[in-house]
């Protein structure tokens, strides 16, 4: 019996899924006209505004740069080859 107990959280679970799909499907009242040709029109509007450009180019990040040990120079010593 104490086995049993084991499938109440997945019952519990399947009904909640249940419910819910069972409230997200359900007939929804027409929406008012005018709301949606307005809503419609600030969408359009906002697509349409011009997006600022970029006056310059971003900086490098440091992760851009090559690192000491991946350019294989020693910097301390003058900028030969590492040793």
């Amino acid at each position: 019996m104490s086995v049993l107990i084991w499938l109440v959280p997945v019952v519990l679970v399947a009904v909640a899924a249940a419910g819910w799909t069972a409230w997200m499907a359900r007939p929804r009242p027409p929406a008012d006209l005018f709301d949606s040709v307005d809503a419609h029109r600030r969408f359009v509007a906002a697509l349409e505004r011009a997006r600022p450009v970029a006056t310059a180019p971003p900086a490098a990040r440091p992760s851009d740069q090559p690192s000491e040990r991946a350019s294989g120079t020693d910097r301390s010593s003058g900028g030969g080859p590492a040793a």
